[in-house]
């Protein structure tokens, strides 16, 4: 692990952002770290509309990724993190995550793992993969 004094944690909108946020919440304060969630909206995703009436209107899918950024955090500071930090970024995920991740003061990453293949078998998902690939720091990859 590298001497930094940050553990990033890597979001999504889904179930498992808890079970993510659970297990970085007990390495942090086994560790003594903070913790940065962040949460990474593709812009050229299909998933993510803008309303070109309005292109300044926040979508319901930046609504639902606040939400789960401040619940994650919320759920840290009561468990008595020293310090949390979230936020909401724009971009290519996987490339966004190992440019955090190859950050300084990032001493691990924790990205969640749901990937499923044609037969549902059990695999890591391909932004996991990449990001343990590329990522010069600790990976943990939570399932």
């Amino acid at each position: 692990m590298r001497n930094g004094n940050v553990i990033l944690v890597a979001i999504d909108n889904h179930i498992s952002a808890f079970k993510i946020t659970q297990y970085a919440i007990e390495l942090a304060n086994a560790l003594d770290k903070s913790l940065y969630f962040v949460h990474i909206l593709d812009d050229s995703s299909p998933k993510y509309k803008r309303n070109p009436r309005n292109p300044w209107e926040r979508s319901n899918l930046d609504a639902l990724s606040e939400f789960y950024l401040k619940d994650c955090a919320n759920m840290a500071l009561d468990t008595n993190v020293n310090h949390v930090f979230h936020s909401l970024i724009y971009g290519r995920t996987k490339n966004t995550l190992v440019r955090l991740s190859n950050m300084k003061n990032v001493a691990l990453t924790i990205v969640g793992a749901s990937g499923y293949d044609d037969l549902y078998n059990n695999r890591i998902g391909h932004i996991a993969q990449y990001v343990s690939c590329w990522s010069k720091g600790t990976v943990t990859i939570v399932r």
